[in-house]
């Protein structure tokens, strides 16, 4: 083994340990990071998304039948007064 391959050997383990090992850590860092916060936003947008039927859930079936009672009445008198 010569000066050359010691040399070469040297640079190669300073490459790894100075550049490619941080950028590699860095990188793995952030793509987490990345992850987690995509998880965390898209479960505010599903929170957000399920409101309005979360909402009509929680009603008292009562209120829930006069609803599509008056749908269903606005429905018909929008057929009779198109005809």
């Amino acid at each position: 083994m010569g000066i050359k391959d010691t040399v070469k050997e040297w640079v190669q383990e300073q490459w790894d340990s100075k550049v490619k090992q941080p950028i590699a850590r860095k990188t793995e860092e952030l793509e987490n990071q990345a992850s987690q916060k995509w998880n965390e936003y898209s479960g505010k947008a599903q929170e957000q998304a399920n409101k309005p039927f979360d909402y009509y859930k929680k009603q008292e079936p009562f209120y829930r039948g006069l609803f599509w009672i008056a749908v269903a009445l606005l429905l018909i008198l929008w057929i009779i007064s198109g005809s």
